[in-house]
């Protein structure tokens, strides 16, 4: 196959899912404008929020006019430019579809409006700090370099000073079904066995998966293997894409070679506590275990009625503690 990825990487299309936080959104955009290169980026933002946060944008930016509508699920386009010259959509959904239709959608736009310019996707995160400057030309080679590479993504620490990437496959057993069996003693236990699906890697290497909060994508393959699974609305994006990935035989390569720091879950604070975001995780995992990993319907159901008993002791252990 000829490799069509140029190392000069005219155009980066970086598609941000925003959840009423545009104000983070802006911040991200001014920081990316400095320490992303090379300097020439198009912004493809997705708000599935509320209406009124397009009125920072408003403020913010230069506004160019609208665009035709591409797909029914968009309530409107409008377009926006930066001091320095790059475009910004700002795409307002109808409704909330979750992350992976909302990234599907901002792909397709920028595959409709970039056409033959656009080689490699950037999906990011806003809630991403730089503290150093990324030079994106370097991972376009790695992607020159080996044809079989799909996906690759940096180093990611969180606000504290943990490493949130790579990742390693883990089974359903040992990720869920015995979390649920031995908790709250799995913090004590963590020696004998761990249900976390992260790993430590130092140098460049091919991974299960890397963290979706700043992944770069080689489109091609991406469109090739349909995108995102448009079934899950949160969580377990970037296994399901990895499988996808696997099936085609392509890999998902980590290179720590530049590091950004991930606040991470900003926005889905906003629509989750922590017992509903572990539920909406779950329904996600078993969703890829059943359809990706082929395991069977029994053992799915159990898990599910494993964790309906696990979510009541958790809610009667907190409501213990409250009343001391």
């Amino acid at each position: 196959m000829e490799n069509k990825v140029v190392s000069s990487m005219k155009m980066i299309p970086i598609v941000i899912v925003d959840y009423n936080t545009v104000e983070r959104t802006e911040k991200y955009i001014d920081d990316a404008e400095k320490n992303i290169f090379p300097l020439k980026k198009t912004y493809i933002v997705v708000e599935t929020g509320m209406d009124n946060e397009l009125c920072r944008f408003e403020k913010m930016y230069y506004k160019l006019g609208e665009i035709k509508n591409i797909d029914y699920r968009i309530k409107f386009i409008k377009k926006y430019r930066t001091e320095k010259e790059n475009a910004i959509y700002f795409i307002g959904l109808k409704e909330n579809y979750g992350f992976a239709i909302a990234n599907n959608i901002g792909a397709c736009f920028a595959k409709k409006v970039l056409k033959e310019k656009m080689d490699i996707l950037l999906f990011s995160n806003s809630d991403i700090c730089f503290i150093e400057p990324i030079d994106l030309t370097y991972y376009s080679k790695l992607f020159v370099d080996n044809d079989s590479v799909a996906v690759i993504g940096p180093r990611v620490i969180g606000i504290d000073g943990k490493e949130q990437s790579p990742y390693r496959y883990i089974g359903l057993i040992k990720r869920w079904m015995l979390h649920f069996c031995i908790w709250p003693l799995d913090s004590v236990l963590h020696f004998l066995f761990t249900s976390s699906d992260k790993i430590r890697v130092d140098n460049t290497a091919a991974v299960y998966r890397v963290i979706g909060a700043f992944m770069l994508i080689r489109s091609e393959y991406f469109f090739e293997v349909n995108m995102f699974d448009e079934n899950t609305f949160l969580y377990c994006e970037e296994n399901i894409l990895s499988e996808r990935f696997m099936s085609k035989g392509y890999i998902t390569l980590y290179d720590p070679t530049f590091v950004i720091i991930h606040e991470e879950g900003n926005a889905t604070k906003q629509i989750y506590n922590n017992d509903k975001r572990s539920a909406q995780q779950l329904k996600s995992e078993l969703y890829y275990y059943r359809k990706y990993k082929r395991y069977n319907k029994s053992l799915i159901k159990l898990t599910e009625q494993m964790s309906y008993m696990y979510f009541w002791k958790r809610k009667m252990l907190f409501r213990l503690l409250r009343k001391e």
